[in-house]
């Protein structure tokens, strides 16, 4: 049984609003994501993920309106195994 540590790094590049503001340009974004993954026993492992680590604020989309990305989030998942 293996602790697992992972990491990631996710690069959206920038977009363009074509439908309702034309040429209207979203700028590219990079965010940091993270997990660790944990057996406890041979039923039980634990995991955690984390998503937008640097809690960064962007503009993920525009379409008439534009929206804002997901915020940093935390998640911690117990799993059984049978």
């Amino acid at each position: 049984m293996d602790c697992v540590l992972g990491a990631g790094i996710r690069y959206i590049g920038s977009t363009n609003d074509e439908q309702y503001y034309e040429g209207y340009k979203v700028d590219p974004y990079t965010l940091y994501d993270a997990m660790l993954s944990y057996p406890l026993n041979e039923q039980f492992d634990v995991q955690v993920n984390a998503t937008n680590l640097s809690n960064k604020e962007y503009v993920s989309a525009c379409s008439f309106y534009c929206y804002y990305g997901a915020e940093c989030a935390v998640d911690i998942r117990v799993t059984y195994k049978w």
